[in-house]
């Protein structure tokens, strides 16, 4: 198995209890199950579902069962506040944070007149299991699955959890 299908098929199985909806065959579904066919091989088994169906796709190349992710750049001002203070766990007062492409840039009041602007990484967040499981249910993609062509970008015409399936 290649570094990228291993690398997908961990994410796979990490996102599991999340919801994650993944393209298989140009429809898409809810992941329900994930079952390598051999840890060497280059093959899965899925079971996936939409609101018609349930349905088992056996021995299924890993490359062909794609999960729609946000890029971590898409994260609103919101969702920004809620993995820092999550990633962070201080009491510092939070004044701003500028979301970019590869880390967020937050400027903290310690409360005694210290104002500071700290750099939180993408790929640090994940050393914080809170932080990777609000990751994974927000459905972000901190892997690098997307570039790798190994995952859909979600976009604001291309939601699939917000348009429901």
């Amino acid at each position: 198995m290649t570094l990228n299908k291993d690398l997908l098929l961990k994410y796979l199985c990490m996102a599991l209890p999340y919801d994650v909806i993944v393209d298989y065959e140009n429809h898409i579904y809810i992941l329900n199950e994930v079952n390598p066919a051999c840890k060497d091989m280059d093959y899965i088994t899925v079971l996936i579902q939409d609101v018609e169906r349930l349905m088992c796709a056996e021995n299924e190349m890993i490359e062909d069962i794609k999960p729609y992710l946000r890029p971590m750049s898409s994260m609103t001002d919101e969702e920004a506040t809620e993995i820092t203070s999550i990633c962070l766990r201080d009491s510092r007062n939070i004044l701003s944070i500028k979301i970019k492409d590869e880390y967020l840039d937050i400027t903290v009041d310690d409360g005694f007149s210290s104002i500071e602007t700290i750099t939180l990484w993408y790929d640090e967040m994940i050393s914080s299991i809170e932080c990777l499981y609000w990751l994974l249910e927000h459905h972000f993609d901190f892997m690098g699955l997307i570039p790798k062509g190994l995952a859909i970008e979600v976009t604001k015409e291309n939601n699939p959890y917000e348009n429901g399936l």
